[in-house]
């Protein structure tokens, strides 16, 4: 699994604003940044009307975070994490929470297990939770195969009721972390957001997942560039840069959120079936769909199966385009992407 806080600093990719001579430019850009769910975000958008929608957009995220956070023992998800049997959400309270899970599911499904958002007692052992990143020096794998049967996402289930749904746990152990998905489920609800009041031509980039909509100028869509999955790269090297639009875009890898001990490293990618990090020679997944959560989610999973059962997967999926980055048999990086994004590569 990827755990998303301050994700732009290990799995990312860099937003390109061209100066365009034509009706949008006129328009004025409105542009902002700030910081949301330990990460950062930012926001760029064409608006006849020239309005600055931070402090709703801030608001909104600030809404989000209590109801999806790990890092608040107030937040919504932990209230379910710390229960024995489940949460009661009323359609009349915010819908965060239960969209996430409720594509989380489908996703979980659609990998076959490979996205498993309740994987959070592996993450807390390998020291990827909250709190000082120590790492385990030397792994107990009795506790982690008993940690494995307790991560079953299938633990959980959606009970429709006339007042709203009950999000059951079946197993009273069972905790979810929505790191891997959380941004970009964020991410298309400003999308939405900024629909309902008419902005048709945006980019939304929360900790480095992207959605954007519409074009950045007459002859353009949106330039981001995919980020060169080394350990010393900077955050500004670009493997690539990608035209989008009504597009969005999900990047994972390992290369930068890991945890060394006594020299050896462990990725923040979880292996739900073994417990263990996994190191494949996948080295980043860029997912392009329409909607950011499942770009987030499918990523996510991408990175855990490696670079063949995940590129198995992407060709059956609908709707769905990929961009990988692995390592070759010599250890030379390679580049595999599918057929439609040829036209979208720019360099």
């Amino acid at each position: 699994m990827r755990f998303i806080f301050n994700s732009s600093l290990f799995a990312m990719s860099f937003i390109l604003l061209l100066s365009c001579g034509n009706e949008k430019a006129k328009q004025r850009l409105t542009e902002f940044k700030g910081k949301t769910m330990g990460a950062g975000y930012s926001i760029s958008y064409h608006d006849s009307l020239n309005r600055n929608f931070q402090p709703q957009i801030d608001s909104l995220l600030a809404v989000f975070d209590k109801e999806i956070s790990t890092y608040r023992e107030d937040s919504r998800l932990m209230a379910f994490n710390n229960s024995d049997s489940g949460i009661f959400i009323a359609n009349s309270e915010p819908l965060h929470l239960l969209r996430n899970f409720k594509t989380s599911i489908k996703i979980f499904e659609a990998s076959s297990g490979w996205f498993n958002p309740a994987v959070m007692p592996l993450v807390n052992y390998w020291g990827f939770g909250k709190g000082d990143k120590k790492g385990v020096e030397n792994p107990d794998t009795t506790l982690i195969d008993s940690l494995v049967k307790l991560c079953d996402f299938k633990n959980i289930e959606l009970i429709e009721k006339e007042a709203g749904v009950f999000i059951r746990k079946k197993n009273p152990k069972t905790q979810v972390v929505l790191n891997a998905i959380a941004p970009g489920d964020a991410a298309d609800e400003i999308g939405r957001f900024l629909e309902k009041n008419a902005i048709r031509d945006y980019l939304i980039e929360i900790g480095g997942e992207i959605r954007c909509r519409g074009k950045q100028s007459k002859n353009f869509g949106w330039m981001v560039g995919i980020n060169t999955p080394k350990e010393n790269a900077a955050l500004n090297d670009m493997q690539v840069v990608v035209e989008l639009n009504d597009m969005s875009l999900a990047t994972s890898g390992n290369y930068r959120n890991f945890i060394e001990v006594k020299g050896k490293k462990y990725a923040h990618t979880i292996n739900p079936f073994t417990g263990f990090p996994e190191k494949n020679a996948l080295l980043s997944a860029s997912i392009f769909t329409a909607d950011c959560a499942d770009a987030d989610a499918i990523a996510t999973a991408c990175m855990a199966m490696g670079p063949d059962k995940a590129w198995d997967m992407i060709v059956k999926m609908k709707g769905v385009e990929a961009y990988f980055i692995y390592s070759d048999e010599k250890g030379e990086m390679k580049v595999k992407h599918t057929d439609k994004m040829a036209a979208w590569l720019k360099q």
